[in-house]
């Protein structure tokens, strides 16, 4: 049981961000590239692309290592990047006024809990 419940989830945490990638992301980059342009952060759109590629290979490697479990380590990892730098780059709490600062600490602390969740299925691959 504790095996299918791990499966299922793993499953619904790839799936997310394979999901996200696609169907939200994609249509947003020139919105992404204009947020880091504000920010003065050079190769926006690089560095946008690159994340939906991080988030969409490695939802679809997480998914897939239900099946082949060496699969899970890489795409966790590979989520884990896109996160810690996402977080940095789109929620840097050190930037915005007090007031305005809770939305990006809760984006912080769901990204920090989400990565956590990544560790947890590399620990389980190994």
């Amino acid at each position: 049981m504790t095996d299918s419940l791990f499966s299922l989830g793993q499953l619904l945490l790839g799936g997310a961000f394979i999901i996200h990638a696609v169907r939200n992301q994609l249509g947003n980059v020139p919105r992404l590239c204009s947020l880091l342009a504000e920010r003065k952060i050079g190769n926006g759109k690089l560095l946008v692309e690159t994340g939906i590629a991080l988030q969409a290979v490695g939802g679809v490697l997480t998914f897939l290592g239900v099946f082949v479990p060496a699969l899970s380590i890489w795409g966790a990892l590979a989520l884990i990047v896109f996160l810690v730098v996402a977080t940095l780059l789109f929620h840097p709490i050190w930037a915005f006024p007090k007031a305005d600062r809770g939305p990006h600490i809760y984006a912080n602390v769901m990204n920090a809990g989400i990565c956590g969740a990544f560790l947890m299925v590399i620990a389980h691959a190994i």
